[in-house]
């Protein structure tokens, strides 16, 4: 918006408030004045209303005292009823009351007359004339409540008469309050009025809104078919249980045809006032501002063309003095803009190449200051701690390591990374070892390798921050790889010497056997009975049976020389090697099944190598077999030529083709012996058939193997010059197949 409208619109917008508040303050007062006065003659009306409603209370008093004063009379006193009836219907025209009633002690009605014709207004039923209500003269208004929406209201006046002979009777002047009585006000006094029987009107043809008759101090405004009405009520009577009401009411109509024409001239006043104002305001504000219109006019200029010219600022008043020096500072701002401009786009860029650079990092990296707060992290320490990078800055680093990284051993994490509003360190670096997390399922696992529970390392140095602060940075550095690769050296050679240490072994026990041997030899040559010779010949048996499974056990562990060229019974080393783990699989329940094809050439591998594969493919098939699976051995030979299981197009492979969905350690071979190796277990998933052949690398659970099986296998295959190939789906089993040449 332009100066000049926003200062016109000012001007404009003062002017129109002073004229609206003088305005509405007189109109205001006008209107609240006009109510009051109106209230005010209300107030009168119903006074005038209610004294006419006293006098006709006293008349009836008065009238029904001389009756009574008439009936203890003789020969009243003792008049027959027909008499009585006559004299009542003669004294009735001479009252204000509607009918008159006289009862004797025994609830007898001797009279009862009714002025005009009989029948034409509704009756107070008899019942409600009760002589203990009127042991004196007194008046009292009765309501009965009409199925309709409106109720019957009688003023009642009574009087005991007593009689000669001790009794009494009873004597009643009743008046229907109905529209005569309200017809008989309003040509009295001139006010218009209703009566109501607590909020229930009294005998009303209009349909009348909810009126608080309980509010009788305050004037209300009703509405009675299309004509505004103001009424003031109170109470005249508290006879009836929710009192009676007379309400005086006004038409609102004249009241509002006044105000109306009143604000038509304050809105016609206000308008004309308005458009002069405006037009003087626009004059005085044009020539006040005209400085600044030409600043802003050259603003423009500038914004559209992007140059900066000259300008002729003529006012030497302030307003020009302040445009000129305005003109000024502008245009210096304007140079130094592209400056700022383009130092700011040579920040941005690099702070961008910054944060890019720290969070492709694959160490979590945290700034915090003095006093361990967070003011930085990359989005590998928030992914670490499950947490938006966005809501860690503010947050104590310490509590957050707490709740997610426990230390190894159980000690505290908190207290390596509280500083205490000291720098930490000053100079050099804290390494905090020993720090683990577990990691939820699923999450950040490329590969079966990695465990649930991550090792990290913390490096805690110090750096300057702004405002001459002294902070920390801390990088956290996962080391669970490094851990793992640790961890399966050392149970590689924890295999190795198993292997020496059963050489051992089995000799040691080599020696006891052959002993053993040597007494049931003897034994058998000089025991007669049949009974005890049968139980020296199940004894050599067993013995026997442990002597062979120690030979076996020692094939295993010894290593043989290195002997190229060397051959070896494909069959043999299966039943060999099958006969060292069936009690292995039959403690599983797994069902074994050979299928050797015979006979078989000889292979070229070293036979402890030669079992050493077999081994190791029938432990990894055992292990992945679910409990009660089945594996499968097979053996065959291969004709010349022929490739292994469509191994020669695929994909994936390692040092060679591959088939599809598996790996394949090269091409087919002439002379060969096929040895397929398959299982029902959990399979092998896609993305990790490629590194299956690494070393360390296992999809077993942690500590239940070392990953070195299949890359011995791999490497004792090739060596001897045979291929070897894997074929695998989650969850429906793996073939490997074994290639060897024949000699």
């Amino acid at each position: 918006m332009r100066l000049r409208t926003r200062l016109l619109g000012g001007i404009a917008a003062t002017l129109l408030l002073q004229i609206a508040m003088t305005g509405s303050f007189t109109l205001t007062y006008f209107l609240v004045k006009t109510r009051s006065t109106l209230q005010t003659d209300l107030s009168a009306d119903w006074d005038h209303a209610r004294a006419y409603i006293e006098e006709l209370k006293h008349g009836l008093v008065t009238q029904v005292y001389q009756l009574a004063f008439f009936l203890r009379q003789e020969p009243a006193a003792s008049a027959p009823s027909e008499s009585l009836r006559g004299t009542l219907r003669y004294f009735i025209s001479l009252t204000n009351a509607d009918r008159i009633v006289l009862i004797d002690d025994n609830g007898v009605i001797l009279a009862d007359e009714k002025a005009g014709i009989a029948g034409t207004k509704d009756d107070l039923p008899i019942a409600y004339l009760r002589p203990r209500d009127f042991l004196f003269p007194r008046t009292l208004f009765i309501s009965v409540k009409d199925p309709g929406p409106t109720s019957h209201l009688y003023l009642v006046t009574g009087s005991p008469v007593p009689k000669k002979d001790g009794g009494q009777r009873h004597l009643y002047l009743v008046t229907d309050i109905d529209s005569g009585v309200a017809d008989a006000i309003r040509e009295k006094t001139g006010t218009e009025v209703r009566f109501f029987a607590g909020r229930t009107p009294v005998l009303s043809a209009e349909t009348w809104e909810p009126l608080r008759t309980d509010e009788p101090l305050k004037a209300q405004t009703i509405r009675l078919g299309d004509t505004a009405y103001r009424v003031f009520s109170r109470a005249i009577s508290a006879d009836v249980p929710d009192k009676v009401y007379l309400v005086a009411i006004r038409s609102l109509l004249a009241e509002g045809l006044y105000v109306r024409s009143v604000i038509i001239s304050y809105v016609t006043a206000f308008l004309v006032t308005l458009v002069a104002s405006v037009f003087v305001a626009a004059g005085v504000t044009g020539l006040v501002i005209s400085p600044f219109t030409r600043l802003s006019h050259w603003l423009h200029r500038y914004m559209d063309t992007g140059t900066v010219s000259g300008l002729d600022i003529r006012s030497r008043d302030e307003v020009g003095f302040l445009a000129e020096t305005f003109h000024g500072m502008v245009s210096t701002l304007i140079r130094e803009k592209q400056v700022i401009t383009d130092q700011l786009d040579e920040i941005s860029l690099l702070h961008g190449y910054n944060e890019r650079i720290m969070n492709s990092i694959p160490a979590g990296i945290v700034v915090v200051d003095p006093v361990g707060t967070i003011e930085f992290c990359n989005t590998t320490f928030a992914d670490l701690v499950e947490c938006p990078a966005r809501t860690l800055a503010g947050q104590k680093l310490a509590s957050i390591m707490e709740r997610r990284f426990s230390m190894r051993g159980g000690g505290p994490v908190a207290s390596a990374f509280e500083f205490h509003g000291t720098a930490a360190p000053v100079l050099g670096e804290t390494v905090v070892e020993g720090l683990k997390a577990e990691m939820p399922e699923g999450r950040g696992k490329d590969n079966a390798r990695d465990a649930a529970v991550r090792q990290f390392t913390a490096k805690v140095s110090g750096i300057s921050l702004s405002g001459g602060r002294r902070g920390a940075l801390v990088v956290l550095e996962d080391v669970t790889a490094s851990e793992q690769v640790w961890e399966k050296m050392i149970v590689a050679d924890k295999v190795a010497s198993l292997g020496i240490l059963s050489a051992g072994v089995a000799h040691e026990i080599n020696n006891p056997l052959g002993s053993i041997l040597s007494h049931v030899d003897y034994l058998k040559a000089v025991e007669k009975e049949d009974g005890k010779r049968e139980s020296l010949a199940w004894i050599e048996n067993e013995t026997n049976r442990i002597a062979a499974l120690v030979r076996r056990i020692r094939a295993y562990s010894v290593p043989g020389g290195d002997h190229p060229g060397e051959t070896a019974d494909l069959n043999r080393a299966v039943r060999d090697t099958v006969e060292v783990l069936r009690f292995t699989l039959e403690k599983r329940s797994l069902a074994l099944a050979l299928d050797l094809d015979e006979p078989l050439p000889a292979v070229i591998c070293p036979p402890d190598e030669l079992k050493q594969v077999v081994l190791n493919l029938l432990l990894n098939a055992h292990e992945a077999c679910r409990e009660g699976g089945s594996i499968r051995v097979s053996t065959c030979r291969v004709a010349n030529g022929a490739s292994v299981a469509n191994g020669a197009n695929g994909a994936n492979g390692v040092n060679g083709a591959s088939g599809a969905n598996g790996t394949y350690g090269g091409n087919g071979t002439n002379g060969s012996t096929l040895l397929k190796i398959s299982d029902d277990g959990e399979g092998i998933a896609p993305g990790d058939l490629k590194n299956i052949f690494d070393p360390f690398f296992t999809t077993k659970k942690s500590r239940q193997g070392n990953g070195l099986g299949l890359s011995i296998c791999w490497t004792i295959v090739k060596r001897a010059g045979g291929d070897i190939r894997v074929t695998s789906l989650p969850g429906r089993g793996t073939d490997v197949e074994v290639v060897l040449r024949c000699t």
